[in-house]
């Protein structure tokens, strides 16, 4: 067979998947997944193949692993021999899936040292971002379907929140902040009690290079307007899961007449119902419901972009 020619040059490689020639660089150098002949003018030349493994990586990284752990898993899976094949693809998310099915079932037995041991597992293969914004929510999804199914109690549900509430809160608290980053305000909305769907968003904007002041919940309406005098941030982000949604529209409103330079996001499980009934103005304000939808709403908020 005919060794595979190299015809694309560093500059179309970067415009034909959006990366950054330094980036590129940098992963062939430090993990050596790719190897580009070079032309008589010592240029590098990438072949379809190359093409093909570079986005992959690139897709896993918009998934939430971090490069060294896709290219661990392109490696393992021995996918650099045909990443394209459906087989091979299913063998690589297999691992995602069989994390959330194993931490449910200890969740749902109430074995928290198992439950532990598969939640340190998972942050030893994916980023914490990945973890606990993708992970999670698909597990309470699966938590919510078998709820309504009568297939576990209220108890477990408790239990269940209970184990996410704490562990994702201990993430939160321990994660860098960078106090040259834009700052925001990350609070629950008037008589909230349940704050999972804040610190996801909380943890995802730590993630992104933002400065999270954690309010949570049980916070007065007087005693916040204290707080953002003081702080002067760029973001406050509310979230709301009750779908009773006139004293949410009527906060919302309240804030927004106080301070017309702040710029406010809206998240939570109520975010249907509020889009059905927030006025025109105010539907800019709602981040969406997961990750994919934050990325664009944060994209389309310059004034908050972390420098």
């Amino acid at each position: 067979m005919t060794r595979e020619q190299g015809k694309y040059n560093m500059k179309a490689v970067s415009k034909l998947l959006g990366i950054q020639p330094g980036t590129l660089r940098a992963w062939e150098r430090r993990y050596k997944i790719i190897a580009p002949e070079r032309n008589e003018s010592g240029h590098r030349l990438y072949t379809e193949k190359h093409i093909t493994i570079l986005r992959w990586l690139i897709k896993k990284a918009d998934e939430g692993f971090t490069i060294s752990q896709a290219v661990s898993l392109l490696e393992e899976s021995e996918a650099n021999k045909n990443v394209n094949d459906d087989a091979q693809t299913e063998k690589l998310d297999f691992t995602f899936h069989e994390i959330k099915y194993n931490l449910l079932q200890a969740l749902i037995k109430f074995e928290e040292d198992r439950a532990l041991k598969v939640l340190d597992y998972a942050f030893s293969l994916f980023s914490v971002e990945f973890i606990l914004i993708n992970v999670v929510k698909v597990l309470l999804d699966e938590m919510k379907r078998l709820l309504e199914e009568n297939k576990i109690s209220s108890v477990h549900e408790q239990y269940i929140v209970s184990f996410i509430r704490s562990k994702a809160g201990a993430v939160l608290q321990t994660m860098p902040i960078d106090p040259n980053q834009p700052k925001v305000v990350a609070v629950c909305g008037p008589n909230e009690i349940q704050e999972l769907d804040l610190l996801m968003f909380s943890i995802f904007l730590k993630c992104n290079g933002y400065k999270v002041i954690y309010l949570g919940t049980g916070v007065k309406e007087e005693d916040l307007c204290t707080v953002l005098d003081e702080l002067q941030p760029k973001l406050l982000f509310i979230s709301f899961t009750n779908n009773k949604t006139e004293a949410a529209i009527h906060f919302i409103k309240t804030i927004t007449d106080q301070y017309h330079d702040l710029q406010i996001g809206i998240g939570g499980e109520a975010v249907p119902f509020l889009k059905e009934e927030l006025d025109e103005n105010y539907q800019t304000y709602l981040v969406g419901e997961n990750k994919t939808d934050w990325d664009e709403w944060i994209k389309q908020n310059a004034c908050l972009h972390p420098h």
